[in-house]
Parts: C-alpha cells; structure tokens; sequence
C-alpha cells in the first residue's frame, strides 16, 4: 500500500505559522539537531497549518528551502550527526526516494548498533 503524505507548498506557510513553529523548537543538541518539543506522533513532530495537522520536519524543510518534490521522503540524514526523527534542522534534512530513504534508514540503524556493541564494556572475568 503506497505511503500518503499530505502535501505542503512554500505559500501554504505564513510567518504567523513559523512564529508558532518557533516556539516548539529545543536550542541546537550536540549534534545541531533542533529538536521538536510540541505535539507529536509515531516518533515524529507534528503542527498544524491552516487547520491541517502536518509533520514539523516537513513543515520547517518546506518554509525554508520550499515545496518538496512530488513522491520524495525527506531523510533526517544520519552522515550529518542527525540522530532523531524530532529534528526539524532543515541542514539535517534531504529530499530522498522512499527507497533511498529505507536504504538509509537502515544503514543508521545497523550503524548504531555497532556503535552500542563497542561501547559495551566486557564482562568482568570470574575466576573459576
């Protein structure tokens, strides 16, 4: 069954909407991700524009850089240090297929498990 994204044009966005979107955003983490502190749903922000509930990274990407293509994802883009689907850093954000954007999802996701394997300390040695 095909994804369905509403879709979202630069025009749709007023600066009254970005005034509102502003004050749902976290100062930059560590990794420059700003981080969505409003509503939000399945892991991702969520905002409302014009009465029409919207996903906040979606709604940034679309206001600062413009209308995304027609059947494009946008990747919260991992090489970039982005870590959280709550991250509406536009810098953080690129148009993708949505094979592509599996593709990668699962690159980060096997990326941090290798991550979290390393950083595992080793059982300490029991003496028999």
């Amino acid at each position: 069954m095909p994804i369905r994204i509403k879709s979202l044009h630069e025009t749709d966005v007023s600066l009254d909407d970005m005034w509102r979107f502003s004050k749902k955003v976290s100062p930059p983490d560590e990794n420059g991700c700003l981080l969505w502190a409003g509503n939000s749903a399945g892991g991702y922000g969520r905002f409302s524009v014009s009465g029409r509930g919207h996903v906040a990274h979606r709604v940034a990407y679309t206001f600062w850089i413009g209308t995304i293509p027609d059947g494009m994802f946008l990747d919260h883009v991992y090489d970039l240090g982005c870590r959280s689907k709550l991250c509406v850093n536009v810098l953080h954000l690129e148009p993708v297929t949505h094979s592509e954007n599996e593709l990668r999802k699962h690159a980060a996701i096997r990326a941090r498990r290798a991550l979290r394997v390393a950083l595992t300390p080793p059982e300490p040695y029991a003496a028999p």
